[in-house]
């Protein structure tokens, strides 16, 4: 079979994947979000650590780990 030179070939694309753009965006937003949300508590805790340390140098990190033990048991 000929075509035209200028003539244009339209096909569709057939995937097996069923998830709109929309919910694909709003996956990836929730990723970000946990994501963003747990290297915010790890600077937070380090922020805090460093705060501590300035004001009680004497602390050490012996005392951090009591207390995130008692923390996690809580």
């Amino acid at each position: 079979m000929r075509r035209k030179k200028n003539s244009r070939v339209i096909c569709e694309a057939t995937t097996t994947d069923t998830r709109s753009e929309a919910d694909t965006r709003t996956y990836l937003f929730v990723v970000a979000s946990v994501i963003a949300y747990y290297s915010s508590a790890s600077q937070q805790k380090q922020l805090s650590r460093e705060i501590v340390n300035n004001r009680y140098p004497g602390l050490g990190e012996r005392k951090f780990r009591e207390i995130d033990s008692s923390l996690a048991g809580a």
